[in-house]
Formats: C-alpha cells, sequence, structure tokens
C-alpha cells in the first residue's frame, strides 16, 4: 500500500536516540588522591520547565551545557572532569508526551540495544524529592554494562517537562555512582512546592496476542476530520490518550524498523471522538508513533501521527484501525 512507503519515510526519520552520553569523570571531590572539591559553576535556570540546575554534584563540577536559553524545550548539563571515573548528567526537556515511567522504559529500551543481553537492574524504585514527602521520581540502577560499568537513571516529571538524571561510572564505585545519581536529582531546585509530580511503579505486562482482520488501506479523510486531528496538538499531551500511571497499558512485541527495534505499548481502547490504540517509541528523547482511532462520517478510521520534541505531524489515515499484526506492514516492514 502507499501507506507504507510514507509511513516508513516519515515516522521514522530522525528516530535514533540523542542518548545521554556516559563521559568519563572524576571521583566524587579528588583528584590525585587529594580533595579538591570544584568550584560551584552557575548554570543557568530554565524558568520554562520551573526548575533551576545544581552548580555541582556530588563534587563533580559543569563540563558542558547545551541547549540552555529562553525557548529551549531541550537543554544538558554534564557534570565530571575527563579521565576520571564517575559522571553524572542532567536533562530538561519537553516531550510529546511527559510521563516519568514512559521516559524510563525508552530509556531501558536505549540502553538494552547497546549493551545487550548482559545488562541487568539491581535496584528499581520511586523515590521523594523537591522537598515532598510523597514519590515523585523513578530511580532505576543497571549492572552488566560494556567495560565493567554500572549506570543510574532518575526521572522525574513537573508538567509538561522530564528531568533526567543519569550517573555513570566503574561497578566496583557502585555506591559512590548511585549517591551522585542522588545528588544530581536533589540538587535541582523547582519551583513548584513539593517538586514534580507523584508517580507510582509500573510494571506493563506483556500483551496479549489478538486476531488480525483484513489490513487496513490508506485512506483520503474529510478536510473537517483532519483538521480536528490536527488540531489535537493543542491539546494536553496533544492529545494522546495516555490513561493515569500507565493502567492497563501492556507491551506488544517489539517492531523491528529501520534497522532497529521499537517498542510498543498497547493502549486500552477508549470511547468518544478519538482514542489512541498504539505507540511505537521512537526515542529516548520521546519521539513517538501514535496509531489511533478518530470517529468520521463512516466510523472510525485508523490515525497516525508521529509527535517529538519540536511536534506533532499527522502522517496519515487508513480504513481501519491497524491490529499489532498491521504494525510491520504500515511501517514497510517486509
Amino acid at each position: 500500500m502507499r501507506a507504507a512507503t510514507l509511513f516508513l519515510s516519515l515516522c521514522l526519520a530522525s528516530a535514533g536516540g540523542a542518548a545521554i552520553a556516559a563521559g568519563a569523570s572524576p571521583p566524587p571531590g579528588r583528584v590525585g588522591g587529594t580533595a579538591t572539591p570544584p568550584a560551584a559553576a552557575t548554570v543557568p535556570s530554565f524558568p520554562e520547565a520551573g526548575a533551576t540546575l545544581p552548580g555541582t554534584v556530588a563534587g563533580l563540577a559543569v563540563t558542558d551545557q547545551k541547549g540552555a536559553g529562553a525557548g529551549s524545550t531541550n537543554a544538558l548539563v554534564r557534570y565530571g572532569l575527563l579521565g576520571q571515573g564517575v559522571s553524572a548528567t542532567i536533562q530538561l526537556y519537553r516531550p510529546p508526551l511527559p510521563d516519568a515511567n514512559l521516559a524510563a522504559l525508552a530509556m531501558a529500551d536505549l540502553l538494552r540495544e547497546v549493551h545487550g543481553g548482559g545488562l541487568r537492574v539491581w535496584d528499581d524504585r520511586v523515590v521523594a524529592v523537591g522537598g515532598g514527602n510523597r514519590p515523585n521520581a523513578r530511580r532505576v540502577a543497571y549492572g552488566g554494562l560494556a567495560g565493567g560499568k554500572v549506570t543510574v537513571l532518575a526521572v522525574a516529571r513537573a508538567g509538561d517537562w522530564i528531568a533526567r538524571v543519569q550517573a555513570h561510572g566503574p561497578a566496583d564505585r557502585q555506591a559512590e555512582v548511585l549517591g551522585a545519581a542522588d545528588a544530581a536529582l536533589s540538587g535541582i531546585t523547582w519551583a513548584r512546592p513539593g517538586g514534580p509530580d507523584p508517580v507510582a511503579a509500573w510494571a506493563p505486562a506483556p500483551c496479549p496476542e489478538g486476531p488480525a482482520g483484513p489490513a487496513p488501506e490508506e485512506v483520503d479523510v474529510p478536510f473537517g476530520l483532519a483538521a480536528a486531528v490536527d488540531g489535537r496538538e493543542a491539546l494536553p499531551a496533544r492529545g494522546i490518550a495516555w490513561p493515569a500511571d500507565g493502567n492497563g497499558v501492556c507491551v506488544d512485541r517489539p517492531l523491528k524498523a529501520g534497522g532497529e527495534e521499537h517498542a510498543v505499548l498497547r493502549v486500552p481502547a477508549g470511547g468518544g471522538a478519538y482514542a489512541t490504540r498504539f505507540l511505537v517509541l521512537l526515542n529516548d528523547d520521546g519521539a513517538l508513533v501514535e496509531v489511533g482511532q478518530a470517529r468520521g462520517d463512516g466510523g472510525m478510521v485508523g490515525v497516525v501521527r508521529r509527535h517529538d520534541i519540536a511536534g506533532t505531524a499527522v502522517v496519515g489515515f487508513t480504513t481501519a484501525v491497524p491490529s499489532r499484526q498491521h504494525l510491520e506492514a504500515l511501517f514497510g516492514v517486509r
């Protein structure tokens, strides 16, 4: 079908993740065995996100900043000194679907892709930061990385924004890596009382296999329906139907397309004029393809939209909502 090439070119364009780099940095507060805490750096605040980042993290100084300034929707600050063992990174960005658990899942997919089957989780919990006493951040610690490394990922959501912390270092300095992650997360100053939004632990189950049915074809729809779906970009989370705390969402078989493997989430079917059915995660910065359904004059039609930090684009419509078995054909996979 014509949609296969269209979806492959538009949905998977720029799908490669912008992973947080795991650069080298020094043991906290030590250079050559002598305690020499670095001077605090002036780190810009991010008023759009309602956050100010720390000048140092567990004794690690700022070494790099990207994307700072008014109007930025994706900023990153690195901490550490070249040639040593422990480093930390804080990223503030505004993804199309801000959800701490979803961001952690996308990062876990990237880590598995890079480090293979040896990757293991040695700690996974929700923690309280920002002066509150309710869990509002997800923290996951991984071992088994290439080169005998460990990494700790912590993710929090504040409104439309995600704060993502990653600390990285040798496995024999695991406690320092964990301490650097905690220091980075707790060092963020939030404008809102109580810090980030609450988060609950989330472990989606595998999806059951469903009937395939007839393969849908690409279809033209009336302008009014197309405009209505496109206009959902202005709504919260751009109109993506995502249940609170991911309730009812399951993990489907990964989609192999464009030389990469992408996680697929199935969202419970909802009523109303528009509902999300599948999310295909493209990278760790929140880019995704959404397959949904919209009610037109002739009944329900399938809708494919691509979302990333920059915006949302309607890719096309199909005669019916695709099943999981049709996603490969929809993405041009043969």
